[in-house]
């Protein structure tokens, strides 16, 4: 392992911090909702027409569901300074994955093959900005996120891609509202660090259920080359 996370220097969300074993075991715990919505994301997908160009994409989303869950898992439970890389790289895979999907989606005929190229080419920028600045990670992916949100919008106003707008109204519902109790907890506004209720887990239940929303999203549109 290496050193410790950066969150050490003044604190780690709302959940007390233990001296040794699970540092943080609700936190940990809960993360286990990204690898859930992940395998689910990626079995349905697998179950589908695998000759839809959308079911690699699918199943990206449920891989980077996977690691978000694992990375943060083993973040919360050790607190050292790789877990935590590795928690929010998957957070970034899944915004990486928003992005390039709404932008291929968004011309005729769909460049899937370029879309690839750039998302891989996003990773390793990534990587190497939580490598080497950790403290740019949340407002990061906090702009990605805007930018993602922003052009899945524009492709639902535009009637170029939604089919049932709803679930896209759901997603950002539940995001939203886990964003609210993450914050809550981080600026500990609402916190009892010895509760089994803490605002930083929720983060992980609700967002993995829009993780899951986005999907079924996703696969209710009708088939374009």
């Amino acid at each position: 392992m290496s050193g410790p996370a950066t969150c050490l220097s003044t604190h780690c969300f709302c959940e007390a911090v233990a001296d040794a074993g699970v540092r943080q075991p609700v936190n940990a715990w809960s993360s286990v909702a990204f690898v859930l919505a992940g395998c689910w994301i990626a079995a349905s997908a697998w179950r589908g027409d695998r000759s839809d160009p959308r079911t690699p994409w699918l199943l990206a989303l449920g891989a980077g569901g996977v690691l978000t869950g694992v990375g943060s898992g083993l973040y919360h439970a050790a607190l050292t300074f790789d877990t935590q890389f590795l928690d929010v790289l998957g957070m970034h895979l899944i915004a990486g994955l928003v992005i390039a999907y709404a932008l291929v989606r968004a011309r005729t005929p769909r460049p899937w093959r370029l879309a690839w190229v750039g998302v891989a080419a996003y990773v390793l920028g990534v990587s190497a900005v939580l490598w080497f600045l950790p403290d740019a990670r949340r407002w990061l992916f906090a702009a990605l996120l805007v930018v993602g949100v922003g052009l899945e919008l524009r492709l639902a106003l535009t009637r170029r891609a939604a089919t049932r707008p709803r679930l896209l109204l759901g997603a950002l519902a539940l995001m939203a509202t886990a964003f609210a109790l993450w914050a809550l907890d981080e600026t500990l506004v609402l916190c009892d660090p010895s509760s089994v209720l803490q605002g930083h887990a929720a983060w992980h239940v609700l967002g993995a259920a829009a993780l899951v929303v986005l999907s079924r999203y996703y696969t209710g549109e009708a088939t374009r080359s």
